[in-house]
């Protein structure tokens, strides 16, 4: 009888193992996924911020500097030198 106690104290020492290894993997899934979300939510934030303002990027491979608005970027017309 105690043989069989004993064995059974070791397999629920065994699956209280594997279970801690499976809440540990699935807190750092959860991690991971709050760390995505919130690069996703910057992201967003981010482009909103861009669209509203004008701001554009451009990725022709030239160096031409970002520019905040293409008013800001054109000369005056009327300009006598």
């Amino acid at each position: 009888m105690s043989t069989k106690v004993d064995n059974l104290s070791n397999e629920i020492e065994k699956h209280g193992s594997k279970i801690d290894d499976i809440r540990h993997k699935i807190s750092f899934i959860k991690g991971a996924f709050w760390v995505f979300a919130g690069m996703v939510g910057f992201a967003v934030v981010v482009a909103t911020i861009m669209i509203n303002n004008g701001i554009t990027l451009s990725f022709s491979g030239s160096a031409a500097p970002i520019q905040a608005s293409p008013a800001a970027a054109t000369a005056p017309a009327n300009t006598t030198e």
